[in-house]
This record gives C-alpha cells, structure tokens and sequence, in this order.
C-alpha cells in the first residue's frame, strides 16, 4: 500500500515521459492566481466543492498558470499527474489516481467522487487530461514483468494504491475517533481531524481531505516546521548539514530561556503561510529584538513561532470540529521532548505520542 505527499504536478506526454521536473507544494509561482480565484464570485463554491483551499499550492492553481504561462507545455501534456501517479503508471501502465490523492489537487468533487467540471472548466482541461479516479483501497497484481524482474516480488502480489500521506497518518495515529486530532510536524507541519463530513471554514479555508468514502480527514497545515529548525542551526549555528547531536545542542541551548523569550517574538513564515492565512507573500520576523536578547533567545522564540502558528491553525477549525480532547503527534519533531512539551504548553492541549515512527507508512499498511 503506498502513501504519498500531496499537491505535486508533472506534465507528461502520452507515452507517460515527464515534461516537466516534479513541481511540489511549496512552488509559489501561482500565487496571483490562487489569489484571484479565491476572491472570485465562483471562489466559496470551488472550496466547497473540492474540499482543497485555494492556493498555489494546488494542482489547479499550477495547471492555470502554464496555460497561461507555458501555452508550448500546456499544448504538448497528455497528462497532469502526481508523482504517485507516474509510480503507478511505471508499475501497470496505466494512468488511475486515487480519491485521497485527487482530493487534494482543487480539481475533484469530494462529496461526489469525480472530477469537478467547474475546476476542469477553470482549468481549461478535460477529464482525459486527468487520470482514473479509484477508490484509496483499490488493488490489483497484474504489475508489469519488467519490473517483477527488477524488483523480485512475486508477480501474484496484490498492490493497494493507497492515499495521501496526511490522512494516512490520521488512520496511524489512530485519529479516527471523536474530540481526536492528529498534529504532525517534519518540513512543514498539519493538524487533521476525521469527520464523516467536510468541516468548512471558509475564511481559514481549513481542508477537507479524503480517506476514504465514509471518512474526511479535515484541518489546516503550515508552511514552516521542521524546516525553521534546519534554518535555525545553518544561519544562527553555523550547522548546515545537521547530526543528532547538533539537534540536542540547539535544544539544550533554547532549555535556558525562559518561557516568551523575554519579549522576542518570531513569525515563522520563512515561505510564505497557509492556514489560516494563505499568504504567498509572508516572510519571517523577528520582533522586540534588544541588547539583552542571545542566541538562545533567538532559537527559542522561532520555535514558540512554529508552536503558535499550529496553534493558529488549532483554533481556526476547533470552531468546526467541536471540542479537541487530545491531540496525538507523529514526524519528526516527536524525537524532542523540548519541542514536545513546548508544543503541549502553548497549544493548552494533552499530547500523545502513538509511535515515533512515520504514522503515515503506518496508515498505509493499516488500509
């Protein structure tokens, strides 16, 4: 069973070769677009149709713009695909892309299973330039032969297209129950909650995911997590490339501050934000800086940043989802008992570590 990350786009042609590098969530060179979609007449009901907040981060948002942009790109695709896709395509030949995958793109109806005619129409595609939407637990063993030599698994194996990576680590953190959310923190950062319905907050514009036909995983993810950190020790610590002990070290130092930073205050938008704020054009800041602020007072104020902007992203679809009781976390921020009971004080809310291993490969293999 595979999991997969969302939003990515690859223009390929007919015979499945890739056109373009593997564009992901972070490319921002849509974002006037997006910008003008959501505060279009058709923008709520796009949102709502499609469960995907209107970003550039969205598949939708990428195909507009080569259009628009790349007119020679656009008239030569077969196909606008995910990287899973591609996978899938080397592995049967053929093009299918599942619900979880395809409802994160801006261009599938989620309460409908299909492809939306209102984005396609944005789009300025047909459903051929798309792949086949399957259910997340589809399966089949007829893989190519090709690859049963290369690879050595037996040809009568049964392979499970799966879902996308965040409503997977929902499924294995165990997050499916009422009041249960699930926080996950590596390069960038989620907090999901399932519902057998969407949970729209417009303004938020908080997502609404599908795991499968019964379950949306809903919430909101930030821009800026585990990558503050990497940030943090390659121009604060002069680290650019990372060992275990370089982590501790910078953990150890933000231990010697007190709480708040002594009035240093960091937004974290190092690229821009999503939820709640859907701001391509955010940057990160530091405010209150004085003589007596450290090093130390630096780190610890960009982590409080990343712990509040999850926050942030908590109180905006708490307004929907009801009363949060727990909060499960998974990614690689888990390794930090720091980062943890830091995430624990400013979010106000009861953190459980299910595993320290990836939830989403657990997901995975639960489906």
């Amino acid at each position: 069973s595979f999991s997969c990350a969302m939003h990515s786009l690859i223009l390929v042609d007919a015979e499945g070769k890739p056109l373009t590098n593997m564009i992901n969530w972070a490319d921002t060179r849509s974002a006037e677009i997006a910008g003008q979609l959501r505060f279009s007449p058709e923008g709520k009901t796009l949102y709502e149709q499609t469960g995907t907040p209107i970003y550039s981060m969205s598949p939708l948002s990428k195909i507009i713009w080569f259009r628009q942009n790349r007119e020679d790109l656009f008239a030569q695709t077969a196909k606008f695909i995910s990287i899973k896709e591609l996978f899938w395509f080397r592995l049967f030949g053929s093009f299918q892309v599942d619900y979880s995958i395809a409802s994160a793109t801006g261009l599938f109806d989620i309460l409908n299973f299909c492809w939306s005619k209102q984005a396609l129409k944005l789009a300025g595609i047909d459903t051929d330039k798309l792949a086949e939407p399957v259910a997340t637990t589809y399966l089949r063993n007829d893989i190519k032969a090709e690859i049963t030599q290369i690879t050595g698994i037996n040809e009568a194996c049964y392979w499970v297209i799966g879902a996308n990576d965040g409503c997977l680590a929902n499924l294995g953190s165990g997050a499916n129950q009422v009041g249960i959310v699930a926080l996950t923190i590596g390069t960038s950062g989620a907090v999901r909650i399932a519902s057998n319905k969407p949970l729209y907050n417009f303004k938020a514009m908080t997502f609404n995911y599908l795991l499968d036909e019964k379950t949306y995983i809903c919430g909101g993810a930030i821009n800026n997590g585990g990558l503050v950190l990497n940030w943090l020790l390659a121009n604060f610590m002069s680290i650019k490339t990372a060992s275990a002990q370089d982590y501790e070290k910078l953990f150890a130092l933000i231990q010697t501050v007190p709480a708040g930073s002594n009035g240093l205050i960091f937004l974290p938008y190092l690229t821009g934000e999503r939820a709640p704020l859907w701001d391509s054009n955010s940057c990160g800041v530091f405010f209150g800086i004085k003589t007596e602020h450290t090093q130390a007072h630096f780190l610890r104020a960009a982590l409080e940043g990343v712990c509040y902007a999850i926050n942030h992203v908590l109180d905006a679809f708490s307004q929907t989802s009801g009363t949060i009781k727990e909060v499960r976390v998974s990614g690689g921020f888990t390794a930090s008992p720091v980062w943890l009971q830091l995430m624990a004080n400013i979010t106000g809310k009861k953190l459980a570590v299910v595993q320290a291993e990836d939830a989403s490969a657990v997901g995975a293999a639960y489906l």
